[in-house]
């Protein structure tokens, strides 16, 4: 899903936020500059680097450095995405609101289209977050 565009972190967040009775905040603009200008970046050297050291294994210890620098990216992300959890209108807590969240998630990112992505259905089922018929689809009135 990652590899489709997908913030694996937006996804979660979206869950999470559901699962605790709030809506997806409209402000987490913070953390999605961070992930584009910082981790996007650092992910992409990261993968260079991971196809050089296949034939240079000398490599492998700046491959761990930018791996272990990627992830300590990803938790500054996620403590901005929780900062912008206090401020989210709060709503019933459930698979519903979950998927609302993810929906209207993937609607913000002009990526309506994924939300019928068969990996992220079996994920939704997997947690227990499987969309309820009236939720196939991607409502227009979020």
């Amino acid at each position: 899903m990652q590899a489709q565009g997908l913030s694996i972190n937006r996804l979660l967040f979206c869950l999470w936020l559901g699962e605790t009775g709030r809506q997806l905040p409209h402000d987490y603009h913070t953390a999605d500059l961070w992930q584009q200008q910082i981790s996007h970046p650092l992910r992409a050297l990261r993968f260079q680097a991971r196809a050089l050291k296949q034939a240079e294994p000398e490599l492998d210890s700046a491959y761990q450095a930018l791996r272990k620098a990627e992830l300590a990216c990803e938790q500054v992300e996620i403590a901005q995405l929780y900062r912008c959890s206090l401020t989210a209108t709060t709503a019933s807590a459930g698979p519903t609101l979950s998927t609302h969240n993810i929906q209207h998630w993937l609607a913000q990112q002009q990526r309506a289209e994924l939300w019928q992505d068969v990996n992220l259905q079996q994920l939704l089922r997997l947690t227990a977050q499987s969309p309820a018929p009236e939720h196939s689809q991607l409502g227009t009135d979020n």
